[in-house]
């Protein structure tokens, strides 16, 4: 068991001036040990999942969640198609849940070249069970068996100071609504 002691102020509104003011306190961390400890395995088992699937991930496991190496899960699209963009956009209409991408789309501007693509699913403390990283794990899998459905992104109004918060990242076609018919077709639920 870790336990640290901490000092909690007698009254929050008073400013504290002395320690006679303060109120000794124990907390027991050992859940906290065992909720990252969870964490991290999760993690770790997403990863080791995608690799036995096949699924592109970056090794080693991180210990917030893992990362899909949108550059080889989405080689049909080309460099400038907004890989991790496209992936995180997938990743969502087939399972609903939502990721963060790190890649040409997080630069200044569409003439950037950005040296990968990623797409983040992070595992946050207390929130999920293992049942969670299954569906994860599977949704992914099926994805990428369908990766080919997955189609370009593009920018819309760029504005190069402000990007991140004004513009818009747009599908080419109507591969989301195909990939979403597809997905239904698959009966997973």
């Amino acid at each position: 068991t870790y336990t640290v002691t901490l000092y909690l102020s007698a009254c929050l509104k008073k400013r504290v001036t002395s320690t006679s003011s303060l109120l000794p306190v124990k907390v027991d961390l050992s859940a906290a040990v065992v909720t990252a400890g969870y964490r991290v395995s999760c993690s770790l088992n997403m990863v080791e999942e995608f690799k036995k699937r096949g699924v592109p991930v970056v090794t080693p496991a991180g210990g917030l969640g893992c990362h899909l190496d949108a550059d080889r899960f989405c080689e049909h699209l080309g460099r400038r198609e907004f890989r991790a963009a496209a992936l995180a956009a997938a990743i969502y209409i087939v399972s609903g849940v939502r990721c963060m991408e790190r890649g040409l789309s997080s630069e200044k501007h569409e003439d950037s070249i950005c040296p990968f693509e990623l797409v983040r699913l992070a595992v946050p403390r207390r929130v999920y069970t293992i049942s969670h990283i299954n569906y994860v794990i599977d949704r992914v899998t099926w994805l990428y068996e369908h990766r080919g459905m997955i189609g370009a992104m593009h920018w819309e109004d760029e504005s190069i100071e402000t990007h991140l918060f004004t513009d818009y990242i747009r599908p080419v076609g109507d591969w989301r609504e195909k990939l979403a018919a597809e997905y239904k077709k698959a009966n997973l639920e």
